[in-house]
């Protein structure tokens, strides 16, 4: 079989690879593997993010906005675009992630229960975006 392949590549000049990147969702041959390929990376891109940003200087809102703009689309394009069960390990470490950057990286002034109730009028959607 291995022969086959390695004959089939001399002879195409194709490479066989496992994963194929499709409109930035990584397709693999295995369901199993599309967790693992996808919400692994897209962890890693959030913390790159996030640390690119920290040190900009602008307010509370302003770093809530920097969430909403670019980060928050791509979670909600991974989440409905790979049809697969996402623990919610998932959810509660990226959302860690996103409240260090909105705190900078402190404790937070506002606790995250109350920032979630929905009677608040001044509710924060980005420190909630399960709901998206």
């Amino acid at each position: 079989m291995s022969y086959q392949k390695g004959k089939l590549r001399i002879q195409s000049h194709f490479q066989i690879h496992k994963i194929i990147k499709c409109l930035g969702i990584n397709l693999t041959r295995d369901v199993k593997d599309l967790y693992l390929e996808n919400y692994t990376t897209l962890k890693k891109e959030i913390e790159e993010d996030t640390n690119m940003w920290k040190h900009i200087p602008c307010s509370w809102v302003g770093r809530i906005n920097i969430i909403k703009t670019p980060i928050l689309p791509k979670i909600i394009y991974r989440v409905h675009s790979i049809p697969i069960k996402i623990p919610m390990m998932n959810f509660t470490k990226l959302e860690q992630i996103l409240q260090k950057c909105i705190w900078k990286h402190k404790k937070c002034q506002i606790a995250t229960a109350i920032l979630r109730k929905k009677k608040q009028i001044w509710r924060n959607h980005a420190t909630c975006y399960q709901i998206y």
